[in-house]
């Protein structure tokens, strides 16, 4: 599916083999969104690309919950939600990266809830604010990553890293809670 204007997506499932595009100033809005969801799911991608490119998950986005998949924010492109799961049975991978890519999440992210091999990727030019904690790893499995390469995380809540690992590359990292 390619968005090229202003679309309101009522439904929330992608499944199979598929990829969105939302690009050239685009804008998505959907309630509550899962990319690659079921056994039969695989290779589901959605890339928000280009300024003022932007999906509005009004509701919580569930990344990975029975197959493969991969979203990309690049360059100008933004995302909002209000809750994240990326990886809640198989782990998927995120991409942050290029100038002026915005993430806002308003709640909690999880990068691996019950997932092995959930993989979140903040690169140069690339900005995630979370208002809630994040946790790497929440549910048992391991090896999920959180890679901050380059860009910018913000975060007002928890930074807790359980199961996984949090690799730091010349990244600025800010939280209003500290523990």
């Amino acid at each position: 599916m390619n968005v090229a204007g202003n679309c309101n997506w009522s439904g929330g499932t992608m499944t199979g083999t598929g990829k969105t595009i939302i690009t050239n100033g685009a804008t998505l809005t959907s309630s509550n969104a899962q990319i690659s969801f079921g056994s039969g799911s695989h290779d589901s991608r959605v890339v928000i690309s280009g300024p003022n490119s932007r999906w509005n998950v009004n509701g919580s986005l569930t990344v990975g919950q029975g197959g493969l998949s991969q979203l990309f924010v690049t360059n100008g492109g933004s995302l909002f939600t209000a809750g994240c799961t990326l990886g809640y049975n198989v782990g998927p991978q995120f991409y942050l990266s290029g100038p002026n890519a915005l993430w806002t999440n308003n709640g909690t992210l999880y990068v691996g809830q019950y997932a092995v091999s959930a993989f979140l990727s903040l690169g140069t030019g690339g900005f995630l604010g979370n208002s809630g904690s994040i946790y790497v790893g929440w549910q048992g499995g391991g090896d999920n990553r959180l890679l901050l390469n380059g860009g910018t995380l913000f975060g007002a809540g928890l930074l807790d890293v359980r199961w996984g690992s949090l690799d730091r590359k010349s990244t600025r990292l800010n939280s209003s809670h500290r523990t």
